[in-house]
């Protein structure tokens, strides 16, 4: 009896873990990632200019560091939130 009662419980244990696993995968597939992108700007020497950065699609990002490179001979004024 003890021996029945453990393999039911591992079959009940493996069919759980199985189900968790698809309906993981389904939800991953779905999500769509997010994007990051850049306004475009101009200006001529001595101009003050804004790019704007924009996320869309964001499924909840934990973590993201953005490293902006730009020409030597511009110089950065302030970043804002």
């Amino acid at each position: 009896m003890k021996h029945t009662v453990k393999i039911i419980s591992l079959i009940v244990t493996v069919c759980c873990l199985l189900s968790s696993i698809l309906i993981n995968a389904d939800a991953i597939r779905t999500t769509s990632a997010p994007k990051i992108s850049l306004s475009s700007a101009n200006g001529k020497p001595g101009d003050e200019v804004s790019v704007n950065v924009s996320i869309s699609g964001n499924p909840g990002i934990a973590y993201l560091k953005l490293k902006i490179d730009y020409d030597s001979d511009l110089s950065v004024v302030k970043a804002e939130n």
